[in-house]
């Protein structure tokens, strides 16, 4: 890995990263994930010498951090930077958009047909970027997926009533029972069809504003 004096400039170094891919070694965690290359190679997946590399971006795209995902599956970032959201390469610039938790749930979602995808960088987290990325591209309506356990859930209802402030019509769905998050979905046989299915199941959610009777005497 480059030392702390390169890591302010995220956007080359997350280049950098991705330069050093092996195609081999990427195909074989591809195939570990049940994921396609091409999903991975969208989010610009890297390699720092010892870990796979995901930049995570603002709102417009220029990269505020990298996380790392080590062989053995733990999860870890690149010092100095901040947490941000998993953006594919060649996102639609407009229109309604569903969000995902984690770089490898978006490459599912990608992977399902879907285009207009984002990662959010954990369970409760990006919410700031993604106000602005809803607001940038005039989104009307989000889907945001939640894992199928309480932290997940809880995140995903946490975001869907803070943007509905924003957009016209937020939906929560979550995989079906027994499927824990998107990527399993997928290599459970999940499809494009299934996640479609699950979304117009979902009820919209909406601002609840309490109103109370005022009386008032002369």
């Amino acid at each position: 890995m480059l030392e702390d004096e390169h890591r302010s400039d995220f956007g080359g170094l997350a280049d950098d990263y991705k330069s050093k891919v092996d195609l081999v070694r990427l195909e074989e965690l591809a195939s570990s994930l049940g994921l396609e290359v091409g999903s991975l190679n969208r989010l610009d997946v890297g390699w720092d010498g010892e870990a796979w590399t995901f930049p995570m971006r603002n709102a417009g795209a220029d990269v505020v951090g990298i996380r790392r995902r080590l062989p053995d599956g733990r999860k870890l970032s690149v010092k100095g930077g901040h947490e941000g959201l998993f953006i594919p390469v060649h996102l639609p610039e407009s229109g309604d958009l569903i969000i995902a938790e984690g770089p490898t749930d978006a490459a599912a979602l990608l992977d399902m047909g879907f285009d207009s995808v984002v990662g959010r960088p954990s369970c409760c987290g990006g919410t700031r970027y993604l106000i602005d990325l809803v607001k940038l591209r005039g989104s009307q309506e989000v889907v945001v997926v939640a894992d199928r356990d309480g932290p997940g859930r809880r995140g995903a209802d946490s975001l869907a009533s803070v943007l509905i402030a924003y957009v016209r019509r937020v939906r929560v769905i979550e995989p079906p029972a027994g499927v824990n998050d998107v990527r399993a979905w997928l290599t459970s046989g999940g499809t494009r069809q299934d996640v479609e299915h699950a979304v117009k199941a979902a009820p919209v959610r909406e601002i609840h504003v309490e109103t109370r009777m005022v009386s008032v005497y002369g």
